[in-house]
């Protein structure tokens, strides 16, 4: 016999992904508090800024977040909640100075800078990060004046090497590549960029290593090879990457090593212009060509079905060879401009 239940229930044999309340390790005084996850560093720790009431102090957690509830033992506004000492951990610098920065205040910018740059100099990969943004003048909140591209450069590479980031490899061959922060050396960005593309197929990287090898640098004894920069762009653009995809059409309207073909190179264009239209279009000197080559094709149709070749016709197909040699000035011309055309990735 079935009974009815006052409830209803469901359950599954898949392990639910959840943070419990026995992950968490909360530790308070009425002057300190540590938290964070259980045999981990703790995400914030120090002293606070005045004593709480510590019976009425608790903790929450609501999915993943941990909400800390104090009572301040003599109410006021508190400046800040944890006050900075030489003991404080880098990611509790890193927490406190994301919340300064949500200020806008330019006092309360740059406090939260130095702890960012202190985290850093502990070796916090997401501190290093951070600076190396704000002195190379990526980061929006920060003002030019923190610009430095020689510690941009330095901080990147510590993250690159330190903790193997993307970014921070992509960032560090670009560095290399430009000679901004650092002497150029395409043998060093080549190392990075390919770091970059190993640990996270970073499309960037692998486009501006087409770019590299497609101009190189004699004089750093670094030849150009379009083969090598042809392969890069074509797996950047199955990245997704619209940089690369314009650059093959490039390739493909001048015959950059391969046979020239004006109708695959449009649909490159069309896809680099589809992913990024506000920096991308398709070049009117391509229009142009293609254009001129259906008028030869439909002349050349038009000769193919005369018996007899009568004057008119035979004026038809001179002018189409005209057609042709424009044809050939309008890709020669930008041949000539597209070889310093390419564009190269910064972010």
């Amino acid at each position: 016999m079935n009974v009815a239940h006052p409830y209803e229930f469901s359950q599954t044999e898949e392990t639910i992904d959840q943070t419990k309340p026995k992950d968490i390790d909360v530790v308070w005084t009425s002057t300190t508090v540590s938290a964070g996850l259980n045999f981990q560093s703790p995400i914030i720790k120090g002293e606070f800024y005045a004593d709480i009431r510590l019976e009425d102090a608790i903790w929450q957690l609501e999915g993943h977040t941990v909400t800390l509830h104090l009572e301040k033992s003599v109410p006021g506004l508190w400046p800040y909640m944890i006050k900075l000492g030489k003991d404080i951990d880098p990611c509790s610098m890193c927490y406190i100075a994301k919340l300064l920065q949500e200020k806008l205040d330019l006092t309360a910018v740059d406090q939260a800078f130095k702890l960012f740059k202190e985290a850093a100099d502990k070796g916090l990969e997401e501190a290093q990060m951070t600076v190396a943004m704000i002195y190379g003048g990526f980061h929006p909140i920060y003002p030019k004046t923190y610009r430095d591209d020689s510690l941009a450069f330095h901080y990147f590479q510590e993250a690159a090497v330190q903790h193997d980031s993307v970014l921070g490899s992509f960032h560090t061959g670009r560095a290399y590549h430009t000679g901004v922060g650092v002497n150029m050396s395409l043998a060093e960005a080549e190392k990075f960029y390919n770091k970059a593309v190993e640990l996270g197929s970073h499309p960037h990287a692998l486009h501006n290593l087409g770019v590299m090898y497609r101009q190189g640098l004699p004089e750093k004894n670094f030849k150009p090879d379009a083969h090598k920069a042809f392969k890069c762009w074509l797996k950047a653009a199955e990245l997704g990457s619209p940089e690369a995809h314009h650059a093959l059409g490039q390739v493909y309207f001048r015959g950059d090593n391969v046979e020239p073909d004006l109708y695959k190179a449009k649909q490159y264009f069309e896809k680099a212009a589809e992913i990024d239209p506000t920096n991308f279009q398709i070049p009117k000197q391509l229009l142009l060509a293609i254009e001129q080559l259906q008028v030869q094709q439909n002349t050349t149709d038009d000769t193919d079905d005369s018996e007899d070749g009568d004057e008119v016709e035979i004026m038809q197909s001179d002018n189409s060879s005209s057609g042709t040699i424009l044809m050939g000035v309008a890709v020669g011309v930008l041949a000539v401009s597209v070889v310093a055309a390419f564009a190269f990735r910064y972010l």
